[in-house]
C-alpha cells in the first residue's frame, strides 16, 4: 500500500510540476512562456494582455502569462 502511495505521489508531482514563477516578473511574455513550457511541457501556457477579459473557470493545466502593451 505503502509502495502505492508513493507512486501516486510521484506521478501527481511529475504531471503537476513546478506551479509558479515568480522569478519571471518583468521578463517578455513569449520568454517568460517558453520557460515555463520547458519547466512544465504538460501545461498549456496562454499570453493574455493586461485587462483582457478572461474565462473565470479553474484549470490545473493552464498557465496565463499577463504582459502589458511593451510585451
Amino acid at each position: 500500500m505503502a509502495t502505492l502511495m508513493l507512486f501516486l505521489v510521484g506521478l501527481i508531482y511529475n504531471f503537476l510540476g513546478k506551479r509558479s514563477w515568480p522569478e519571471l516578473l518583468g521578463l517578455e511574455g513569449e520568454v517568460a512562456q517558453a520557460i515555463i513550457k520547458r519547466e512544465n511541457p504538460s501545461l498549456d501556457v496562454v499570453i493574455v494582455l493586461e485587462n483582457s477579459s478572461v474565462t473565470k473557470e479553474i484549470r490545473f493545466d493552464r498557465v496565463r502569462v499577463w504582459i502589458n502593451k511593451a510585451g
